[in-house]
Formats: C-alpha cells, structure tokens, sequence
C-alpha cells in the first residue's frame, strides 16, 4: 500500500510557516470558517452546457466537450484541443484569499490543465501521460512549474491516481507575490504543493488575479469534472468590492440629455439605449464586472385622452439591425461605452438577445402618466450584468400606436 504521507516529514512544517494555512485562516491570516463567499458556481447533473450564461467552449482539430451522465468531460483524441473557461470570474479583493474547488479527473498522454487561469494569467494542475505538475501562468508564459516528485506538500503524490475522479483546491492571494497552494480532498484537505514567490521576485506572479476557472486539453488527453466554485475567504462574511456608480440618463439620445426622453412613433418598436462592456480597459484585457443595481421607466403624459400602455424590455446580448457607434462614458474611469445613435430616430434596433426584465407601464391623458421601477439587486441571478463584449438594450413600444415620450433611467456599479 502506498504511503499517502509526505515523503519528507519536516514538509509540514514548512507548509504552515509558509502559508499560514491552519483549518481556519486564509493566506493573509484572516479567519474563515463561516465565511466563504462564492462568487458563481456550476454543476453539471442536467447534462447542459450553458453558453449563454455559464462558459465559454472552444474546440480545435478532433477537440470535444459534452455534458453527459452529470459531469462535462471535454477530449482530444490525437491532435486537437478543447477549452471550458467559466464565463464569471472570480472577483479578486485585495487582501483576502481567492479560491477556486473542483473535481477533476486527468487521463491519455496528452496535456490537461484544471484551475483559475486564462490565456495570460493564472494558477493551475497540469497532467501530462498521468504525471502531475503545479505552478502559473504569467502574460502567457508558464512559470515555476513543480512536477509531482518535488511537490512540498504534506501528501505523497505517488499515492493518488490522478484518473480518478477528486476534488482539488487552489488557494491564492494577490498583493503581488503571496504564496499560492494546490490541495486535495481525501477524507481532509491536503496539501499537494505551493509556489514560493514570498521574497523572490521583483514583480507579480501574475498580472491580473481576476480569473476564470477553466479545464483545457491538448493531443490525446481528458478532463472530466461534475462541480466547480470559485470566489474568496472572507473575515466577515461581506462582499469587499469596490465599486463605481454611475447613472446613465445622461447618454440617452447621444446628446447628453439631462431629461432622458424620447418619442415612440406609432406600434414600432423603439431602442431608446444600447450599453457594452469594452473589450480592453486601459490597454488591458477588461475583466471587471458591471452589474446593475436599479432601472427606472416613465410614460409622459399624452395629449387629449388617450390611453394605453407602453413595454419596456431589458435584452442582453441582442442582434442589432446595425452598427451600433459607441462612445466611451469616460475614457478612463468606466469600461462601458454607449451606442450615440440610440433615441434620436437613426438608431439602431436591437432584436433576438436574452430578455432579463420586461415592464408594462400604464397611462391615461387625464393624469400625469405612469411609472416602474425595478431594484435589481439579485442582478447574479438574473444575469443582469456585463463581461467584456457583453450588451444590455432597453426597447419599448406603444401597444396601442400613441406618440408618447417615454423616458428612462438606469444605475450600475462596475466591480474593479
């Protein structure tokens, strides 16, 4: 039988002087027992891989990803890759420690990765022909790479068969250098291995800790996972974001209309705004996540006595008739831009696209309009934010055919 201990007894003692990683203290020592704070999380037992709201899936060469029998495994037979990146990152806060858990299985000769990375940054397990490796991606480059028979920690490597199916653990904290761990459950966590980067380098391990949990393969290898979570460890159990606020009635008709107004013609559907997330923020790949926290809708009053009800509609990521021309909201301080066109009867029109709210708002000439609002703090669940590249834009249409003005008013928070 296989000893499951550390093949160096005094390896555990240098895991905790090292990381400071007791049952209940986080890598920068702050108590964690209560307060682990996700920040998205994802199974995989109805067989679904949702592109629209969970991952990103890209395939080369004979490279496959499917959900089946509660677990995803993604392949390449021979000379192929496949990538699953979640679509949410995790949403580093400086000080406290990121986390990402997941199940994993690694077989075939090929390469496989598993953990919190992208194509720049990021830390992760590799396994190649059943043989384990640890370290990070840094603006592309893998860095300090242990394989398994120089693994530190206060687990024998040689005694887990990385074909089955486990539950792995990486640990990070940012500030530029803090340690990062790789664990394993077996009946209790164990330490695999960690980077020592504390006192060695002369810049950050990585540029940007905001990151995905992703799997990879390459040329004959397989993952198979059934869970993954990702977010961080918190002393008292809050969300330290830091956010920006910003209102947006300013942007509506591109002109910097402090009433937000426009008028619908008839039944046609009329896109009043259309926001995105830019791609780059400040040269950068843009990872921060701007989530909406209320929306406000206003039918004027119509002349004479007419009445009738005016929908609103918030659509994600909808086809648009044209090409929309954005403009930033500030070029340095926010990462959404807006279309400059919308609202002033040249705009492009949005179809198709996910509908996250709809509105019905009433109205009659003999009083003074109508209006909704909606407080979207559960905007996780509605999937009421933005990614790079992502849009939202709000419609609306007269049901009955009046001429009204209608207006509207939205605040988000962009999490840096």
């Amino acid at each position: 039988m296989t000893n499951i201990f550390s093949k160096n007894k005094d390896n555990y003692t240098k895991i905790i002087d090292s990381l400071h990683n007791y049952a209940h203290i986080g890598l920068f020592g702050e108590q964690i027992q209560a307060h682990r704070i996700p920040d998205f999380s994802t199974t995989f037992y109805y067989g679904v891989i949702n592109e629209d709201v969970d991952v990103t899936k890209t395939l080369t060469g004979d490279g496959t990803a499917n959900a089946t029998n509660r677990h995803l495994e993604i392949s390449s037979a021979s000379s192929g890759t496949a990538t699953i990146q979640s679509k949410k990152y995790i949403q580093y806060r400086a000080g406290n420690t990121a986390y990402c858990i997941f199940t994993a299985s690694f077989s075939g000769t090929g390469t496989s990765k598993a953990g919190a990375f992208d194509s720049n940054d990021g830390f992760y397990i590799k396994v190649v022909n059943n043989v384990a490796s640890y370290g990070y991606l840094k603006n592309g480059v893998e860095t300090s790479f242990n394989s398994q028979e120089n693994f530190k920690g206060n687990i024998n490597p040689d005694s887990i068969d990385w074909t089955k199916l486990n539950v792995f653990k990486i640990m990070y904290g940012y500030l530029g250098s803090a340690n990062a761990s790789l664990w394993i459950k077996l009946d209790q966590w164990y330490v695999l291995d960690y980077i020592q980067t504390e006192n060695k380098l002369t810049g950050t391990h990585v540029d940007n800790p905001i990151l995905p949990i992703c799997f990879y393969v390459e040329n004959g290898a397989t993952i198979k996972t059934a869970s993954y979570v990702g977010g961080i460890l918190n002393t008292l159990g809050i969300h330290l974001d830091r956010p920006t606020h910003f209102p947006s009635n300013v942007l509506v008709n591109g002109v910097g209309a402090e009433d937000g107004e426009m008028t619908l013609s008839g039944t046609n559907v009329a896109t009043m705004a259309i926001f995105r997330s830019k791609s780059t923020y400040n040269t950068y790949q843009n990872k921060i996540k701007s989530k909406l926290l209320d929306i406000n809708f206003h039918v004027d009053t119509p002349s004479g006595s007419s009445l009738g009800t005016v929908i609103f509609q918030v659509i994600k990521n909808g086809t648009f008739s044209g090409t929309p021309s954005y403009t930033d909201l500030h070029t340095t301080n926010s990462v959404i831009e807006y279309d400059s066109t919308a609202g002033t009867g040249a705009s492009v029109n949005c179809t198709d696209g996910t509908t996250l709210f709809t509105f019905h708002v009433a109205y009659s000439g003999a009083n003074k309009g109508g209006t909704v609002s909606k407080s979207a703090l559960s905007a996780d669940r509605f999937g009421a934010y933005l990614y790079a590249d992502d849009t939202i834009s709000i419609i609306a249409k007269d049901l009955g055919g009046n001429d009204v003005t209608v207006r509207f008013s939205i605040t988000w928070e962009e999490l840096f």
